[in-house]
Protein backbone atom coordinates (compact mmCIF):
# COMPACT_ATOMS: atom_id res chain seq x y z
CA UNK A 1 0.00 0.00 0.00
CA UNK A 2 3.03 2.30 0.10
CA UNK A 3 2.58 3.16 -3.55
CA UNK A 4 -1.04 4.05 -3.04
CA UNK A 5 -0.14 6.26 -0.08
CA UNK A 6 2.34 8.14 -2.28
CA UNK A 7 -0.59 8.90 -4.57
CA UNK A 8 -2.57 10.15 -1.60
CA UNK A 9 -4.82 7.15 -2.09
CA UNK A 10 -4.68 5.03 1.04
CA UNK A 11 -7.98 3.32 0.23
CA UNK A 12 -9.63 1.87 -2.84
CA UNK A 13 -12.18 4.69 -2.88
CA UNK A 14 -9.45 7.33 -2.93
CA UNK A 15 -7.63 5.39 -5.64
CA UNK A 16 -10.77 5.55 -7.76
CA UNK A 17 -10.70 9.35 -7.55
CA UNK A 18 -7.31 9.28 -9.31
CA UNK A 19 -8.89 7.87 -12.46
CA UNK A 20 -8.78 11.10 -14.53
CA UNK A 21 -5.01 11.27 -14.07
CA UNK A 22 -4.59 7.71 -15.28
CA UNK A 23 -6.89 8.20 -18.27
CA UNK A 24 -4.59 10.82 -19.80
CA UNK A 25 -1.81 8.24 -20.08
CA UNK A 26 -4.00 5.41 -21.34
CA UNK A 27 -4.54 6.99 -24.74
CA UNK A 28 -0.86 6.77 -25.67
CA UNK A 29 -0.15 3.05 -26.33
CA UNK A 30 3.57 3.18 -25.56
CA UNK A 31 3.13 5.22 -22.43
CA UNK A 32 0.25 2.99 -21.41
CA UNK A 33 2.46 -0.10 -21.58
CA UNK A 34 5.17 1.60 -19.52
CA UNK A 35 2.73 2.80 -16.88
CA UNK A 36 0.97 -0.56 -16.78
CA UNK A 37 4.21 -2.46 -16.19
CA UNK A 38 5.29 0.02 -13.53
CA UNK A 39 1.94 -0.12 -11.74
CA UNK A 40 2.42 -3.65 -10.43
CA UNK A 41 5.47 -2.80 -8.34
CA UNK A 42 3.99 0.49 -7.32
CA UNK A 43 0.62 -0.83 -6.13
CA UNK A 44 1.63 -4.04 -4.40
CA UNK A 45 2.62 -4.07 -0.76
CA UNK A 46 6.34 -3.42 -0.42
CA UNK A 47 7.34 -6.74 1.14
CA UNK A 48 5.11 -8.93 -1.02
CA UNK A 49 5.69 -10.42 -4.45
CA UNK A 50 2.00 -10.33 -5.36
CA UNK A 51 -0.79 -7.76 -5.49
CA UNK A 52 -4.07 -8.19 -3.64
CA UNK A 53 -6.75 -9.22 -6.14
CA UNK A 54 -9.07 -6.40 -5.01
CA UNK A 55 -6.38 -3.80 -5.79
CA UNK A 56 -5.71 -5.43 -9.16
CA UNK A 57 -9.43 -5.35 -10.02
CA UNK A 58 -9.70 -1.64 -9.25
CA UNK A 59 -6.56 -0.89 -11.26
CA UNK A 60 -7.69 -2.97 -14.24
CA UNK A 61 -11.07 -1.26 -14.20
CA UNK A 62 -9.47 2.18 -14.00
CA UNK A 63 -6.72 1.60 -16.52
CA UNK A 64 -8.39 -0.65 -19.06
CA UNK A 65 -12.13 -0.84 -18.46
CA UNK A 66 -13.22 1.68 -21.08
CA UNK A 67 -10.68 0.65 -23.69
CA UNK A 68 -10.99 -3.13 -23.38
CA UNK A 69 -14.54 -4.36 -22.60
CA UNK A 70 -13.36 -7.86 -21.64
CA UNK A 71 -11.77 -6.29 -18.56
CA UNK A 72 -15.15 -5.96 -16.84
CA UNK A 73 -15.87 -9.63 -17.45
CA UNK A 74 -12.48 -10.66 -16.13
CA UNK A 75 -12.98 -8.57 -12.98
CA UNK A 76 -16.45 -10.07 -12.51
CA UNK A 77 -14.96 -13.56 -12.85
CA UNK A 78 -12.36 -12.77 -10.17
CA UNK A 79 -14.95 -11.29 -7.83
CA UNK A 80 -17.60 -13.99 -8.28
CA UNK A 81 -15.52 -17.15 -8.59
CA UNK A 82 -12.64 -15.99 -6.38
CA UNK A 83 -10.12 -18.34 -8.05
CA UNK A 84 -7.17 -16.44 -6.52
CA UNK A 85 -6.50 -14.10 -3.59
CA UNK A 86 -3.51 -12.38 -5.17
CA UNK A 87 -2.24 -11.54 -8.64
CA UNK A 88 1.39 -12.33 -9.35
CA UNK A 89 3.63 -10.33 -11.68
CA UNK A 90 3.26 -12.84 -14.55
CA UNK A 91 -0.54 -12.68 -14.38
CA UNK A 92 -0.44 -8.88 -14.22
CA UNK A 93 1.93 -8.51 -17.18
CA UNK A 94 0.12 -11.17 -19.21
CA UNK A 95 -3.26 -9.48 -18.81
CA UNK A 96 -2.16 -6.50 -20.88
CA UNK A 97 -0.99 -8.82 -23.65
CA UNK A 98 -4.24 -10.78 -23.31
CA UNK A 99 -6.49 -7.76 -23.88
CA UNK A 100 -4.29 -6.53 -26.73
CA UNK A 101 -4.20 -9.81 -28.64
CA UNK A 102 -7.36 -11.78 -27.82
CA UNK A 103 -10.68 -10.65 -29.27
CA UNK A 104 -13.38 -9.63 -26.81
CA UNK A 105 -15.52 -12.64 -27.81
CA UNK A 106 -12.53 -14.91 -27.00
CA UNK A 107 -13.00 -16.79 -30.28
CA UNK A 108 -9.28 -16.61 -31.04
CA UNK A 109 -8.09 -17.62 -27.58
CA UNK A 110 -5.58 -20.45 -27.91
CA UNK A 111 -5.58 -22.77 -24.88
CA UNK A 112 -2.26 -24.23 -26.02
CA UNK A 113 -0.49 -20.87 -25.76
CA UNK A 114 1.53 -20.06 -22.68
CA UNK A 115 -1.15 -18.02 -20.89
CA UNK A 116 -1.38 -18.23 -17.10
CA UNK A 117 -3.80 -20.91 -15.91
CA UNK A 118 -6.00 -18.16 -14.47
CA UNK A 119 -6.75 -17.01 -18.02
CA UNK A 120 -7.68 -20.53 -19.11
CA UNK A 121 -10.10 -20.68 -16.18
CA UNK A 122 -11.55 -17.30 -17.12
CA UNK A 123 -12.09 -18.28 -20.75
CA UNK A 124 -13.76 -21.53 -19.72
CA UNK A 125 -16.01 -19.64 -17.28
CA UNK A 126 -16.88 -16.97 -19.86
CA UNK A 127 -17.73 -19.51 -22.55
CA UNK A 128 -20.02 -21.35 -20.14
CA UNK A 129 -21.66 -18.04 -19.19
CA UNK A 130 -22.32 -17.23 -22.83
CA UNK A 131 -24.07 -20.52 -23.58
Amino acid sequence: MTGMQSLGADSLDKLKTKRPEFEKVIHDPNEMKDVYRYTFGYAKTKDQKCMDVDVACVLWTMMMGNQFPITAEFVRFLQEKKPVKVINRDQWQSFLEFVLTVSSDLSDYDETSAWPVLFDEFVEWKREEDQ
